[in-house]
């Protein structure tokens, strides 16, 4: 099974890796649940109706399974029986097929390849019951924020890939953090094939010579080809997007655990773009493009849903878009009115943060890639903190389901119902052609508690103990960039592990680039299932994998290698009690030892401990895994703490425990741990040295 350590915000009580069992711990199981990718959820409570926009119903279609493929056997017939996402490898050149298939039924074991069933993560947690409020943060446990002030030594000119749940840049410890290219743009990968945003619905303008929109006579009957609706001015001279009549192709992110990869959604209301017909949101072609971002990510416990929606404009060059202008005002009232409201026993707790619909564009700021603002939050009451985020735009997305391309027959095999093979396809930040961009966001919160532990840089101060007493959290290199990968909803690590070394996926065969985009790859999880492809942990392909991937000049001979940190697991006590990759023999593999920091903090401050000692730390955590590697190589190499810290998280987690008077921006922390924990504080120390 997966592992990782789970972080929620003050609002709960810790959900923090802890030891787990060698078997899964089965979850109760209502008829109207479903378990997707180890979360529970009412089929029932899947929310696709918004109001004014509706996403249709979406039908639950079971439990389909995911299955890691490798080999050179018969796809064809693999296609036959399940849909087969190629990841790498191909069987006409002679090269073994590497991928992931997803089925309703078991694969046939006679096809000729090797198969691995995807485990869904799991999360557990322990209660070590110390406390020591001098050791927040990764920082001030090791000691690097002294390296910061004594020698200006903070990782400035290192890239650190999380590879996770995805990555949320909202706090305002982390923003600085965001890897960046030599134009600006945003180096961000989604190989879960999540953050996909069609923009295809297509609204047709009219303008007379001086630029003024004017009625172009346009009705349901005579639009030109490919166009969805029209643009018209009220009686007021308001400016609409027609955005009423006509479908919104929307990307289904729930796929394929409920409905189609594409959904077609209708509006009840028109939005606006311009407050007269020459004060208006301009279209170099005259073409607007709409859509809208569908979300679901786990928080306060439950899986929630957004719905930010988004404009496309070509600002310069007709038909090259390079604008994008996202509705937040909208997608903060959705937020409060569809998630919070139902979150609460008493809806007037949180009634201040409800506001009125606008249904506007014209109040939003563009984005254009590169400029800097590329990140999807509100601030609903202006004191500067966001209090809502969608993550952030500019991702490059691996489509999965081919939802971008429209492909109707696979690149290989036949296709047939459910099945049928295709080549999985690494999109554009934005497609110039205005129909799509992708989204960067994090799934459960778990990949912003790691990526704050390397990076944050603690601007910010936080009500730890709720007595007034405020501390930062720096992150142990906060000169460091971050690559978000976002791979633990479908699994597909080892794209992202390549994608981030320089390795670029050409007609089934992965190349050197050259550009060599993270210096340290960290991993907080890992496989517990064994064997893993037929082999056992350590010399599995995952394994293996991120050993050749640190070898200089192995997989080719400009490649300069890449340093792994893989955390270690929290199998607790027991010989060997690893899986993969954590035992990849020439990765780092990192335990975690204990830290006395969440005793008084929020649930703890009225648990019972036997004993009254609060000083002592710094010894193995009972639930880190134990060395050695099968092979008898001894593992972990190092040990960090797990046990645990406080580190910045999302902004949405804060909103619970606000009130009128006060925003609680000094509660969007976590408490954080496992050695997930421990892993980003070893790649950040590494960041400082390398």
């Amino acid at each position: 099974m997966l592992w990782s350590a789970f972080c929620l915000a003050l609002l709960l009580l810790i959900t923090e890796s802890g030891p787990l069992t060698a078997f899964s711990k089965p979850l109760p199981y209502l008829g109207n649940d479903m378990i997707t990718n180890g979360s529970q959820a009412d089929k029932n409570a899947i929310r696709t109706n918004f109001g004014v926009i509706d996403l249709g119903k979406m039908e639950h279609n079971g439990s389909p399974g995911r299955t890691l493929v490798y080999g050179s056997g018969n796809v064809a017939a693999l296609g036959n029986t399940a849909r087969v996402v190629a990841l790498g490898g191909s069987i006409e050149n002679g090269q073994p097929l590497m991928g992931v298939a997803v089925s309703q039924s078991p694969l046939p074991s006679n096809l000729g390849f090797s198969y691995a069933a995807d485990s869904p993560l799991q999360f557990d947690f322990s209660k070590d019951q110390i406390s020591n409020p001098g050791r927040l943060s990764g920082s001030s446990i090791i000691g690097s924020d002294k390296v910061a002030d004594k020698y200006n030594v903070t990782g400035r000119g290192v890239t650190v890939a999380i590879v996770d749940t995805g990555t949320d840049f909202s706090n305002p410890d982390l923003k600085h953090a965001l890897a960046r290219d030599e134009n600006g743009i945003p180096i961000m990968l989604d190989a879960d094939g999540q953050g996909i945003v069609l923009t295809r619905a297509a609204y047709i303008a009219k303008t007379d010579s001086s630029g003024r929109v004017v009625d172009g006579g346009y009705t349901e009957g005579n639009l030109p080809e490919n166009i969805t609706s029209w643009v018209y001015v009220n009686e007021n001279g308001t400016v609409f997007l027609h955005t009423s009549y006509g479908d919104i192709p929307t990307y289904n992110s729930l796929y394929p655990f409920f409905g189609t990869p594409i959904v077609k959604a209708t509006a009840r209301v028109d939005w606006i773009i311009g407050h007269s017909p020459s004060d208006y949101i301009h279209s170099a072609s005259g073409i607007y493009h709409f859509g809208v971002i569908y979300q679901t990510q786990q928080q306060f416990g439950t899986i929630t849903f957004g719905l930010v929606p988004v404009l496309v404009v070509d600002s310069k060059k007709p038909g090259v878009y390079d604008t994008i202008i996202p509705d937040m005002y909208s997608g903060w009232y959705f937020y409060t009115q569809s998630e919070l409201a139902r979150l609460v026993t008493n809806q007037s707790e949180i009634e201040h943060l409800f506001v009125e619909p606008s249904f506007d564009f014209t109040d939003d700021v563009p984005i254009k890639l590169g400029d800097g603002n590329e990140f999807l939050t509100y601030d609903y009451n202006k004191d500067g903190f966001p209090d809502f985020s969608a993550g952030t735009v500019g991702a490059r997305v691996v489509d999965l389901w081919q939802a971008t391309s429209n492909k109707t027959s696979p690149a290989v095999g036949e296709e047939t119902g459910y099945g049928g093979v295709v080549v999985a396809d690494l999109l554009k930040p934005l497609d110039p052609a205005g129909d799509y961009f992708g989204v960067m966001y994090d799934l459960a919160g778990h990949g912003t508690s790691t990526a704050a532990t390397v990076s944050s840089i603690g601007e910010q101060q936080y009500d730890i103990y709720a007595n007034g007493t405020k501390y930062g959290l720096v992150g142990i290199a906060p000169g460091a960039r971050i690559m978000p990968v976002k791979a633990l909803w479908a699994g597909d690590s080892l794209f992202g592990w390549l994608y981030s070394s320089g390795f670029d996926l050409e007609n089934g065969t992965w190349k050197y680039s050259g550009d060599h985009k993270a210096d340290i790859i960290s991993n907080s999880w890992g496989v517990t299932s064994f064997p893993l492809l037929k082999y056992g942990p350590g010399y599995d392909i995952m394994s293996v994998f991120s050993s050749l991937l640190t070898v200089p000049g192995l997989l080719d001979n400009d490649y300069p290698g890449t340093l792994f940190v893989n955390s270690f697991g929290n199998n607790g006590l027991g010989y060997g009690s690893v899986g993969t990759p954590n035992s990849s023999p020439l990765a780092i593999s990192v335990g975690a030892t204990t830290n006395n920091v969440h005793v008084g903090y929020d649930g703890f401050q009225n648990v019972t401990r036997f004993g009254n000692a609060a000083t002592y730390f710094d010894d193995v955590a009972d639930f880190s895994s134990r060395g050695p590697g099968l092979f008898g190589d001894p593992k972990p190499e190092l040990m960090a703490i797990g046990s645990y810290a406080f580190t910045p998280t999302i902004v949405n987690l804060k909103n619970l425990r606000t009130t009128v008077d006060d925003p609680n921006n000094d509660s969007a922390f976590a408490l954080f741990g496992g050695t997930s924990m421990a892993a980003p504080i070893v790649a950040g120390a590494a960041a400082l040295v390398i």
